[in-house]
């Protein structure tokens, strides 16, 4: 059997980058690398580390993703060589300028780089009319103005909120387009019996709240409005992941890891609505580091490990090394929301968090690394 050329399609040079780049915001901070520290640009550890995730590792991937799924999605052509690698110059430009150029053209340039994506997206969309991806163009183009807003220093706060609810959305809508398609494709090649088609009102009432609840969170992040609407979508989320009926079958990891990761998203709502009832007991970087870590983190490795598997004809196949670097996400997960409640054991909790990180992409690497890095050569198996 011929399997399908996958050696130019555009995730390859930007899920490897988001690879590396995920290792790299993690280890600059372990004492190994410390010396290394002095070089980075910004007014703070943390504020380096927030952009590194939500204005480098997320963008490549989405990039990655996006630039793939959109042709398929729209009936279009797939978008010319040369329209992907400026884009990919532009985001190498923007992590480059976080070493080496003036404190705020990082995020600058990172806005350029998601304005350009955000057009790039667009033009396909509308050209097609494809009305049920105008929901992705309005959160990419929130997520532009929330990377220019960072390098124009305009209230932190609101600011990192509006990243952060952009990234969510565009996660819950990403999801909840590949959760069930690679659930039923796999059910359809194993011949185990199809789940039913989830519930449209379900579908609508869950995006409804999700767009509710985001809003609140943004102007009014201590108001126990907000705190009802965030419980309101955490309830629908789960509901919705739980019309995907993941549990019912023994789904390959990466999409099992992908119906643990949509779950990260709902926990994540209701960890939020649990700060602001119980702020002595639950922080809202608990809730932040459910989406960050256990949402993001998981569904970005169960994302770019299926599409590469699917454009190297291996779509359901096994492997251990994939396998484990799922397994270390969730823990990384677990231990960072972990040393947000449990204050006693906080420092060691994060450390190790930090660890399972460096762990779960290191494996996802040796997994993946010939199909990304060298043209032809299928994944590890």
């Amino acid at each position: 059997m011929t399997r399908p050329s996958y050696g130019n399609q555009p995730f390859r040079p930007f899920f490897a980058v988001a690879s590396l780049d995920a290792l790299f915001g993690a280890a600059i901070w372990t004492p190994a690398l410390s010396w290394a520290q002095p070089w980075l640009t910004g007014p703070s550890a943390g504020d380096w580390h927030r952009q590194i995730l939500l204005y480098g590792t997320f963008p490549a991937m989405l990039a990655g993703f996006l630039l793939t799924a959109l042709p398929r999605w729209t009936g279009r052509s797939r978008p010319r060589n040369a329209v992907s690698k400026f884009l990919l110059a532009l985001w190498v430009a923007a992590r480059a300028s976080y070493v080496l150029g003036p404190y705020g053209s990082g995020p600058a340039i990172a806005a350029v780089f998601l304005f350009a994506l955000t057009v790039t997206t667009a033009v396909y969309v509308i050209s097609s009319r494809d009305r049920r991806n105008y929901k992705i163009v309005l959160l990419l183009c929130g997520f532009s103005a929330s990377a220019a807003m960072t390098a124009a220093s305009y209230q932190v706060g609101l600011t990192s909120r509006l990243s952060l609810a952009a990234m969510t959305g565009l996660l819950m809508v990403v999801g909840g387009r590949v959760i069930p398609t690679l659930t039923a494709a796999y059910l359809c090649n194993s011949g185990a019996p199809l789940v039913p088609a989830p519930l449209a009102v379900v579908e609508k009432a869950s995006a409804a709240a999700a767009a509710l609840a985001l809003t609140f969170w943004i102007a009014m992040p201590d108001a126990q409005v907000t705190a009802v609407a965030c419980a309101a979508c955490a309830s629908l989320q789960l509901a919705r992941a739980t019309q995907w009926r993941g549990w019912q079958v023994r789904l390959p990891a990466a999409v099992a890891a992908l119906h643990v990761g949509y779950c990260w998203i709902g926990l994540g709502f209701a960890l939020l609505a649990l700060h602001i009832l119980v702020p002595l007991h639950v922080s809202t970087a608990a809730g932040v580091h459910a989406w960050t870590v256990g949402a993001f983190g998981t569904m970005s490795l169960a994302i770019m490990g299926s599409m590469i598997r699917k454009h190297s004809g291996l779509a359901f196949a096994r492997s251990i090394r994939a396998t484990a670097a799922y397994a270390a996400m969730t823990g990384a997960a677990v231990t960072r929301v972990g040393g947000e409640l449990i204050a006693s054991h906080g420092s060691v909790l994060l450390a190790l968090s930090g660890g399972l990180w460096l762990v779960a992409f290191l494996l996802f690497i040796a997994a993946f690394h010939q199909p990304l890095l060298v043209r032809g050569c299928p994944p590890d198996r």
